[in-house]
């Protein structure tokens, strides 16, 4: 195989090709950024490029190994991180126009050093919904990242670069962020359906009580005296946010609690629930309605109908893709709390047997 074949593939792969002196790190480097220049602009998912960063990166890892010195787990695999998280050097955008007249960050998020501490290759960073708030990715500032698979439809969001540029090919691994499945979401765009999570319905309004009280908060000095630099949808949201009462955010809380006990019971009886990950496939980009049981509803916040439950106590999930006719869809393996051990390993086993796979778009 040469590097550009182990670019999209598994990054297990690139790595072991890496060690093994079948590739290089820098020749997998370069084939990522080949793939970037001829295939990111069709699915809009980069915000920024550091070639020139990545290439020093893979100089490092090749050095290492021709030393003998061990240059770490993730050696020469390429990734790149929502443009939420801080890269040393670049303007964090987290989607927004008002963050762009921002300085650079002073050094790298937790995350991203850790990676790169690993040895992995940082080639970019990516589109994504306005500071997170959304589940299509669409921006109006930056344009929508497009489903790889068909780009007239979305990737889902909020983390919409991070799950086009896999789905793309572009990069075997990306950062995003989950408040309410902003990562689960593009990673699956259902298999649930018998044990039944109680009152979730008020799970998912309660999380948006939160999230929108929350966020409104952190944003409140830009929404009094720059709102029209918002997107606009992300604006109305924030705005209506702003407009919780607190004791409404209280019974909020309260409930979270409740249903967080609830949710402990039944963990009790099973390892491990599955549940859809999205109520549908990826809706066309600017499709702002989509039928769910014969009714009409709103795209954006109905298409994490099934996640925002979830992480809504904070509970380990994995999204795993399965294909049906032309698009993907997800479904989500669901833990205990700090049960990521049992999710991982039946992510991986249902990937070893071919139940699951991720399918590059063509």
């Amino acid at each position: 195989m040469s590097a550009v074949d182990y670019v999209g593939s598994d990054g297990i792969g690139l790595v072991s090709a890496i060690r093994s002196g079948r590739s290089t790190a820098r020749e997998v480097t370069d084939a990522a950024l080949a793939r970037i220049a001829t295939g990111a602009a069709a699915v809009n998912a980069f915000t920024t490029v550091l070639a020139d960063q990545a290439r020093a990166d893979a100089a490092g890892v090749d050095e290492a190994l021709g030393a003998g010195r061990e240059p770490g787990a993730l050696a020469g695999m390429p990734f790149a991180v929502k443009n939420l998280f801080d890269i040393a050097g670049v303007t964090t955008l987290a989607g927004s126009r008002i963050n762009a007249e921002r300085p650079p960050a002073t050094r790298d998020a937790a995350a991203v050093a850790a990676l790169r501490r690993a040895g992995a290759v940082l080639v970019g960073a990516l589109n994504m919904d306005e500071y997170a708030y959304g589940f299509t990715g669409e921006n109006s500032h930056y344009g929508p990242p497009r489903n790889p698979h068909d780009p007239t439809r979305v990737p889902g969001g909020s983390s919409g670069g991070s799950g086009a540029a896999v789905g793309a090919g572009l990069v075997p691994l990306t950062l995003g962020s989950d408040t309410n499945g902003s990562v689960r979401v593009p990673a699956a765009l259902g298999v649930s359906r018998r044990v039944a999570i109680p009152e979730a319905h008020r799970a998912r309004a309660a999380a948006m009580v939160i999230t929108a009280a929350e966020g409104a908060s952190i944003h409140l000095a830009d929404l009094k005296t720059r709102a029209r630099d918002f997107d606009p949808l992300t604006r109305d949201r924030f705005l209506a946010g702003a407009l919780v009462p607190g004791v409404l955010y209280q019974q909020a809380q309260r409930f979270r609690a409740w249903y967080r006990a609830r949710v402990a019971e039944i963990f009790r009886e099973v390892d491990i629930l599955l549940a859809p990950t999205t109520p549908c496939p990826a809706p066309r980009i600017g499709q702002d309605r989509i039928v769910l049981d014969g009714v009409e509803v709103l795209t954006r916040p109905n298409l994490g109908v099934y996640t925002q439950p979830i992480s809504f106590v904070g509970l380990p999930v994995l999204s795993v893709p399965i294909r049906t006719g032309t698009l993907p869809l997800g479904v989500q393996i669901i833990g205990a709390p700090f049960r990521e051990a049992h999710v991982l390993r039946l992510g991986a086993r249902l990937e070893s047997k071919g139940v699951v796979a991720a399918v590059v778009a063509a």
